[in-house]
């Protein structure tokens, strides 16, 4: 009988033990896939372009400390996005003005309402200018991407503020004009120097 025992013992102690290590396995795989998991899903978000994205990150194991680099890499990836959208509203914006403008002026001297020379003459001295500055734009677009890529000439120089912010009113007032506006400066200080590319 005593051998029965011992059996019958040695079976319990064994299931015992399986299932303490099916328990265990179970948890650790829970604690470690679970996170994994999440961590996985969250990058495929983000590679869809769903950017306002995070994992949970608490703990203090390498899971954990992952989980936090992918939250911070997500925030500047969404962040990323936001500047690049305002970016392209903001060009789309300093295109279409002078576009505009060269688009007015041409139909008005394409209609034949335009018959005055001197008028003709105001008109394709304004489309140049409007021209001038659309080639502006894309020179800049052109030196922002060379700026992105880390390929961009930095040319400091001391320049008078004064002098500096007068030129750029002188230039402008025209254009600001057409449209019923008037620009002046302030009275500002001579000899304000301003180091700037």
């Amino acid at each position: 009988p005593s051998g029965g025992v011992l059996q019958n013992l040695m079976h319990v102690v064994s299931v015992i033990l399986v299932s303490i290590s099916t328990l265990t396995a179970f948890v650790f795989s829970k604690g470690f896939a679970d996170p994994l998991t999440k961590l996985s899903a969250a990058t495929n978000q983000v590679a869809k372009g769903i950017n306002d994205v995070q994992v949970p990150a608490s703990g203090s194991d390498e899971i954990a400390a992952l989980s936090r680099d992918f939250n911070t890499m997500a925030k500047e990836v969404k962040r990323s996005a936001e500047l690049q959208r305002d970016l392209i509203a903001n060009v789309s914006h300093d295109l279409r003005t002078p576009l505009t403008a060269i688009v007015a002026y041409a139909e008005g001297l394409t209609s034949g309402v335009i018959t005055e020379a001197a008028m003709q003459k105001e008109y394709l001295e304004t489309i140049a200018e409007k021209s001038k500055d659309l080639a502006h734009i894309v020179s800049q677009l052109f030196q922002f991407s060379k700026l992105d890529m880390g390929d961009f000439p930095v040319a400091m120089k001391d320049v008078d503020l004064k002098e500096e912010l007068a030129g750029y009113v002188r230039g402008a007032q025209k254009g600001y004009a057409q449209r019923g506006l008037q620009i002046n400066l302030t009275e500002i200080s001579k000899g304000i120097t301003v180091r700037i590319d």
